[in-house]
């Protein structure tokens, strides 16, 4: 995703609060980001934001991505989860990104994502089991 940011000049603030580190199903936990942060720089470029802005907030129980592309209508975000629903043209993909993050998160990592809008975009939680 990093060409796709500096293309459309995105600006990306990572902040983490913990010193910790998560071993268990990275790559499933890097496929979910990339899905996540994906579909944010495409929101960003279809509503034409002038200011495109991802903010990640790493802690030890859960990832935040929030975005500045004016979020999802109400009527739908309750389906985003959905296998083959989108809110782009169907020809931009098979519309199972956000179904697949739910799938591994739910069935293989064990944790939850969740999405509500914010007042200027949209914001996606991933919430980590984490063994103390």
């Amino acid at each position: 995703v990093e060409s796709r940011i500096k293309k459309n000049l995105i600006d990306i603030n990572i902040i983490s609060y913990d010193k910790q580190v998560y071993l268990n199903y990275k790559n499933e936990l890097i496929q979910v980001l990339s899905i996540i942060i994906n579909n944010a720089i495409d929101a960003l470029i279809l509503n034409n934001i002038e200011n495109k802005k991802i903010n990640i907030q790493v802690n030890k129980k859960e990832i935040i991505i929030e975005d500045n592309a004016k979020g999802i209508s109400e009527d739908i975000i309750h389906k985003i989860f959905d296998p083959y629903f989108t809110t782009k043209d169907k020809k931009f993909g098979v519309c199972l990104g956000l179904y697949t993050s739910k799938i591994i998160m739910d069935n293989i990592v064990k944790g939850k994502i969740e999405v509500k809008n914010t007042n200027s975009g949209v914001k996606f939680t991933i919430l980590i089991p984490w063994l103390s």
